[in-house]
């Protein structure tokens, strides 16, 4: 743990220490998981990300991950507006169905940070791994899932928009998907409504609806929106 906290006081000062807990895999009882478009990643480096939210801390590399995984879709941050092409065009090819891979990190010490340096923790629950130490620069992770978003709309309200999504699920390995939910080796239908762009008061499972499926609807969903991707990025 000295290792860390020598990082952490170098890249803040020691005062800062008091604003990150540092978090020991043997005495927690989560995993931590990080999704991404990529199916290919055999080493995780730490880095900043491009997507960090207003008065996120830049000074620090690191592999985002959260204890959840709809705590990792929030924590995204764009990744509703990454699905629409809107600011995922180098991330994936438009023509092909957006297949985000949830991988379960393999990890000994993580860092949580406060508000101060992360104003959206309370509802993202972000642990950090950073590169503390020569054996801790590369991290590694297996998928255990995959999802993809079906559907997604708003209602224009008088002060918020109200955000509903629903996404598909195929998980290999049970998982956590919310604070208070574990989901099976399966195929899922996941509803996330009212869900506020950008305010961190958000709290994960509060309006999520997660229905079980067989696998028949799932790729029934699944060639649907295939074919509708395709159909959209034929008229481009």
């Amino acid at each position: 743990m000295k290792e860390i906290e020598n990082y952490l006081a170098i890249s803040f000062g020691t005062d800062a220490l008091k604003d990150f807990d540092i978090i020991q895999h043997d005495e927690v009882e989560y995993s931590l998981y990080h999704i991404s478009l990529n199916p290919k990643i055999r080493e995780f480096v730490p880095r900043v990300s491009m997507r960090t939210y207003p008065g996120e801390t830049t000074a620090i590399p690191r592999v985002s991950t959260a204890p959840t995984v709809l705590q990792c879709i929030l924590g995204f941050g764009d990744i509703f507006y990454a699905n629409a092409g809107i600011y995922g065009d180098r991330e994936y090819d438009k023509a092909k169905l957006p297949l985000y891979h949830i991988y379960e990190m393999t990890w000994e010490q993580a860092v949580s940070p406060t508000k101060k340096y992360l104003p959206d923790i309370k509802m993202t629950d972000e642990h950090w791994l950073i590169p503390y130490s020569i054996n801790d620069r590369i991290y590694t992770g297996n998928i255990i899932g995959t999802f993809f978003i079906y559907s997604g709309t708003f209602e224009i309200l008088k002060d918020v928009n109200l955000h509903h999504y629903t996404y598909y699920f195929k998980i290999n390995k049970r998982l956590q998907i919310s604070p208070d939910i574990w989901l099976d080796k399966g195929y899922y239908c996941v509803e996330m409504r009212n869900y506020i762009s950008g305010m961190p008061s958000y709290k994960v499972g509060k309006h999520t609806h997660i229905t079980p499926i067989k696998e028949g609807e799932y790729l029934l969903k699944y060639n649907l929106r295939m074919t509708s991707t395709k159909k959209n990025a034929s008229l481009k």
